[in-house]
């Protein structure tokens, strides 16, 4: 239960991460062999792919990010995490305003003494998917 607890407080810090744009603590929270297999884009390998795709979101929108935990389950080192998302965006140019959901699966991999996310994936439930979910900035 101690794994549980940590990966959820973890999962948690990544949001608040996310939500306040700082990529830094984003990157302390995932492996060094990241792999991000976002929709409608080439899979993203390792650190610098992920800063890429965190960067060009953050340089065009304000996104504030939620999650609901559908199931999260520990394995040995590995953990299996199932949520669903809610992001809202507020494009900078011209402060219009859209929402975009859908469902995430984290894989996450025990690092000495905590946990990180090691492979990851999503998709919007939504026909015109915002950038976050493989669609396109315009």
């Amino acid at each position: 239960m101690r794994d549980r607890a940590l990966i959820a407080r973890l999962r948690d810090e990544w949001l608040a991460a996310f939500n306040r744009q700082d990529v830094d603590r984003l990157d302390a929270l995932v492996t060094s062999d990241l792999v991000q297999l976002p929709p409608n884009r080439p899979a993203l390998v390792g650190l610098v792919a992920a800063r890429r795709l965190w960067t060009q979101g953050f340089e065009v929108a304000d996104s504030q990010l939620r999650f609901v935990s559908r199931e999260l389950e520990v394995a040995g080192d590995w953990a299996f995490d199932w949520f669903d998302w809610m992001v809202t965006i507020t494009a900078l140019k011209d402060g219009v305003r859209s929402s975009d959901s859908g469902k995430s699966l984290w894989i996450w991999r025990r690092e000495a003494d905590t946990w990180k996310v090691a492979r990851s994936m999503w998709n919007s439930d939504n026909a015109n998917a915002s950038f976050w979910a493989g669609g396109w900035v315009t």
